[in-house]
């Protein structure tokens, strides 16, 4: 209830579309550039799974693009909150979480984060499918329905599904990546010394999504090439440096970070230095104040905005522009 509190307003859903929407629309840039496949198996296929995929969810509460088994994400709000719960049974508490759950978890989070999900798991199936087949559309259909299951019957519908679950989970900040493991592990931490009082719930009430835009940002900023090049280490160590996975999840990597790169670049060349506003800086309070200016946020138009609105180009735009102002010498500006 208290998480649903800090959610229940008209700007967290609306951000919430607005980086779902940017992101998906840079990662289904990546796909096809990665992989060089831009046509897809069945377009009419994708379409109608996303509408199925909307009206199960509606029904049942499971968003079935972002998971493997039923086990893996049951209500809404465990999303959110990181484990089951439930708000069955009598009482005026139970009954304000039922309408938590129902109404700032289910709709105004979670149904649009499904919506995306199931677009962007169409999406990659449909053009994965038809790179796997070689270009046989018939084929490719075929498999593309087996990986709509939720235990896809042949391997290659099964690799589809596992490919598109990680897609869907990319494009709306809810995968598993070094700093949401590293955020969730420091709040388990403090919930386990702190026992009953689950200070870690209190102190960190959201975790996954934040840590999982910084990740983002980061993949976008050049630490793709980072691990394209840690990628090919490996690849070469096992020999699967020619093997199509490989191949594609190393240009996925590169072309992150080409697009992060190039499109902060073009939006810091339309912004002079005083129009952006780093993090916190308490000997600047004053002077930002009287400016009527925001932390974290760029001028356009004379009115502030957050650099959430970004989304995954909020990172590398902020990377330059603090280059930009604060670095003078050639290594401050690259650190």
């Amino acid at each position: 209830v208290g998480r649903a509190a800090m959610l229940a307003s008209v700007k967290s859903p609306v951000l919430n579309i607005g980086s779902n929407m940017e992101l998906s629309f840079t990662e289904s840039i990546s796909r096809r550039l990665a992989s060089g496949q831009y046509r897809g198996a069945n377009n009419k296929l994708a379409v109608d799974y996303v509408k199925m995929a909307n009206k199960i969810y509606q029904e049942s509460g499971y968003d079935i693009s972002r998971m493997i088994t039923l086990s893996d994400s049951g209500a809404s709000g465990q999303r959110v909150l990181g484990e089951k719960v439930h708000a069955k049974g009598k009482g005026a508490v139970r009954r304000i979480g039922r309408i938590a759950e129902d109404v700032v978890f289910k709709q105004l989070m979670g149904a649009p984060d499904v919506a995306f999900s199931a677009a962007n798991f169409a999406d990659s199936i449909n053009l994965n499918s038809m790179k796997m087949a070689k270009g046989n559309r018939a084929q490719a259909t075929e498999w593309m329905k087996d990986a709509m299951r939720l235990a896809p019957k042949t391997e290659q519908g099964s690799i589809l599904k596992a490919q598109g679950v990680l897609d869907a989970q990319t494009a709306t900040w809810t995968n598993t990546t070094w700093a949401s493991k590293a955020s969730e592990g420091i709040r388990k931490v403090l919930n386990d010394v702190s026992g009953d009082l689950r200070a870690g719930d209190y102190l960190m009430p959201f975790v996954r999504t934040p840590a999982n835009v910084i990740a983002t940002g980061m993949d976008y900023s050049g630490v793709g090439l980072l691990k394209a090049f840690a990628k090919a280490v490996r690849a070469f160590k096992t020999g699967e440096l020619k093997s199509p996975r490989f191949v594609q999840s190393v240009s996925r990597d590169l072309v992150r970070s080409g697009m992060g790169i190039t499109g902060a670049y073009i939006l810091s060349t339309m912004l002079d230095d005083d129009d952006f506003v780093g993090a916190y800086d308490p000997s600047r309070r004053q002077i930002e104040q009287l400016r009527n200016s925001n932390w974290n946020s760029v001028r356009v138009g004379g009115k502030w905005v957050s650099t959430a609105w970004l989304g995954p180009l909020a990172v590398p735009l902020t990377a330059i522009m603090y280059a930009r102002k604060y670095g003078e010498t050639g290594p401050e500006k690259a650190f």
